[in-house]
């Protein structure tokens, strides 16, 4: 039984060192589905996550597309700070 992809930060660097070191084809489809999933579940652009999967993307698109992913995925919800007037 295969286990899900938690994208927790330490997993997400090892996606990165990998795509790094081995190419972007290098790590499983159905891996990069999930994240895309996940992406936008989490709010993130349909295009990225087609980019993320789409085999026939240019290589660097797909992994700019991963790393945006990535930081949407690894950052914190941050609260809505902007000071209002009164």
């Amino acid at each position: 039984m295969d286990t899900p992809f938690i994208p927790t930060t330490q997993r997400l660097d090892q996606v990165a060192w990998t795509i790094d070191q081995r190419g972007i084809n290098a790590i499983p489809a159905a891996a990069l589905r999930e994240l895309g999933f996940l992406a936008r579940s989490a709010g993130g652009s349909q295009i990225l996550s087609d980019v993320l999967v789409d085999t026939t993307a240019p290589t660097v698109a797909r992994q700019r597309a991963y790393g945006r992913i990535a930081t949407l995925l690894a950052e914190p919800t941050k609260p809505n700070c902007t000071p209002r007037a009164a």
